[in-house]
């Protein structure tokens, strides 16, 4: 109660010093780091936490990732092992308290299903944790040093992820939402597992590069309704796959 009323004091700054910077012309970048506002387990709590067997009960039918892979995993005939399914709202840096209990239940299932065919995460790929800035290089990276480098560790990912090379060196899938908004959160979990399926199948062996431009882009750019400028670099990575 008192992380989320100091929060909601820090929140009237925030927009006075955003008004100001929006008046004097500034280049106006979003990074929320106030410690008042720092991810703390009861964050996730308030949002979305679950745990093991609750995820299948909580996230079956929903137009999430979750949702997508749960509905995959029955198409494909696969035995889910769930873990945890954690959404907080945007906020600062997470405790590495509640990193390391988010990420216990993964690296504890892991041990107890050595036999697990593949991994397969619902990231976002901007998380920051204190004292540890690239979090979901740290995450991937724990998993493949217990599945070893034969098993597909697959994730998908927001559309401003910050893809790092940690985790482009221990993923073997990585694939992210198509829209702005995001209204394709349902259809990347199936097409995640999908990926997942032709790699254990033995029809394609996926690699993860990662490509990186000297430039900063305005988050209306990458907008998906109508026309935009996103929309035609969309069309032609489509048309690049179908090759």
């Amino acid at each position: 109660m008192q992380e989320g009323i100091l929060a909601l004091m820090q929140l009237p700054k925030t927009i006075c010093a955003l008004e100001d910077l929006h008046e004097a012309g500034g280049v106006m970048i979003s990074v929320i780091a106030h410690p008042t506002t720092g991810g703390l387990l009861a964050s996730f709590a308030a949002t979305e936490l679950l745990f093991g067997p609750d995820v299948l009960r909580h996230m079956t039918g929903t137009r999430t990732e979750t949702g997508g892979i749960i509905a995959s995993a029955k198409q494909f005939g696969w035995e889910l092992v769930p873990t945890v399914a954690a959404l907080a709202m945007p906020s600062g840096p997470v405790t590495r308290a509640t990193y390391e209990a988010l990420l216990e239940p993964i690296l504890f299932a892991l041990q107890a299903h050595r036999d697990a065919a593949a991994v397969v995460l619902a990231l976002h790929g901007a998380m920051s944790v204190d004292g540890l800035p690239d979090a979901e290089g740290d995450l991937l990276r724990r998993i493949r040093e217990l599945i070893g480098t034969g098993r597909p560790l697959a994730a998908s990912l927001d559309l401003h992820a910050n893809v790092t090379d940690e985790m482009v060196r221990h993923a073997s899938i990585l694939t992210s939402f198509r829209t702005t908004p995001h209204v394709d959160q349902y259809e990347t979990g199936v097409r995640l597992c999908a990926l997942v399926e032709r790699t254990l199948r033995g029809e394609i062996a996926p690699r993860v590069h990662v490509g990186r431009r000297p430039m900063l882009a305005g988050m209306d750019l990458g907008r998906t309704v109508g026309d935009t400028l996103m929309t035609g670099l969309q069309r032609k990575a489509r048309a690049w796959e179908a090759r």
